[in-house]
């Protein structure tokens, strides 16, 4: 069950812009959809996967982001908590290593802790250039 993210206030009116025209003077509902894409955004980070599970199309998703600076915004916290996430990830598997079974014909028989130096070293890189 994905957790309450608090993104920046999203507006629930919003006045169109071209290629709508004629429906300038007229103010537009956000589309239901807006939350689910959110929030499997900041989950997975995928927004294919996040526009799937809120049914609808990258496109339109574009054209929201276009139209409405405060859900551009918290699309932006969303890929920002996704990167977070993965970044804390990439950290515990280096330093703390995980979980790696050992097979022996075909067999379980045991487990050994396994670190990632290149993906320790692709971090420092990342953090200290020098």
């Amino acid at each position: 069950q994905p957790h309450a993210i608090p993104y920046p206030p999203i507006c629930t009116l919003l006045t169109p812009i071209p290629p709508y025209p004629k429906y300038a003077a007229m103010d537009l509902i956000l589309p239901n959809w807006t939350d689910t894409y959110l929030e499997v955004l900041a989950l997975h980070g995928l927004p294919n996967k996040a526009a799937r599970a809120a049914r609808t199309t990258k496109r339109k998703v574009q054209e929201l982001r276009d139209a409405c600076i405060e859900f551009d915004e918290a699309v932006e916290a969303a890929l920002e908590e996704a990167n977070d996430a993965l970044e804390e990830e990439a950290r515990r598997r280096a330093l703390h290593g995980y979980e790696k079974g050992i097979y022996h014909q075909g067999s379980l028989v045991a487990y050994e802790t396994v670190y990632s130096d290149s993906l320790l070293s692709q971090m420092l890189k990342a953090k200290r250039p020098c």
